[in-house]
């Protein structure tokens, strides 16, 4: 699959063997994916395990009657539906403490990442996932973080500058606000001084 790639798009790969290294966006993709994907697994589950079931209530090895066949496969989505949840609440938890952050770092964008995810069921199409790298601004030995990873491919580096939240035990764990512009806001910040001294 060939696709039209914008600038300063490149794979993870790319990325690591100049140098750019950083940890996958934890919290940020979990915050505005994880729901979905929970659902969307939970749901290919029990599709599955019904089908799954009449065969093997089907089988002439297998004793259990299909209700004992299905009553298993409900305990197990059950199961996996709760430790996902479990997951899920935790993590937005500590989204939201790491969010509390009265001093985060402004970072610049610099590169976008993509990768292509196939599956291997033939009706299911090839997706583009991607996301921002962002490094720190302000300092000789930058490090380097990437937003919320996504489907689909922008057309173009976002030119805004954003806000980044970590962790301060884990640096696993840390946060993207990209719809914050510290140039703008700087520019907003002198024009209410400028508006303030014309008043008075």
């Amino acid at each position: 699959m060939q696709i039209d790639l914008p600038p300063n798009c490149y794979t993870r790969e790319y990325l690591k063997q100049s140098g750019i290294n950083y940890f996958d966006s934890i919290l940020d993709t979990n915050y505005q994916t994880g729901l979905e994907k929970i659902l969307w697994r939970a749901g290919c589950f029990f599709i599955g395990s019904l089908v799954l079931g009449v065969l093997l209530s089907l089988a002439p090895f297998v004793k259990a009657s299909l209700l004992q066949i299905f009553c298993i496969e409900f305990i197990l989505l059950v199961s996996y539906v709760l430790i996902a949840l479990l997951r899920y609440f935790y993590l937005l938890r500590v989204r939201n403490k790491v969010r509390s952050d009265k001093a985060p770092v402004v970072l610049e964008p610099v590169a976008i990442v993509y990768e292509q995810r196939t599956s291997r069921l033939p009706f299911i199409n090839t997706h583009i996932y991607s996301g921002i790298v962002y490094k720190e601004s302000g300092t000789a030995k930058p490090r380097f973080y990437v937003s919320a990873i996504k489907q689909g491919l922008p057309t173009t580096l976002p030119p805004n500058t954003a806000l980044l939240y970590k962790h301060r035990q884990n640096d696993k764990f840390y946060s993207i606000d990209d719809d914050f512009n510290f140039i703008h806001e700087e520019r907003r910040a002198k024009e209410q001084k400028k508006v303030a001294f014309d008043l008075v």
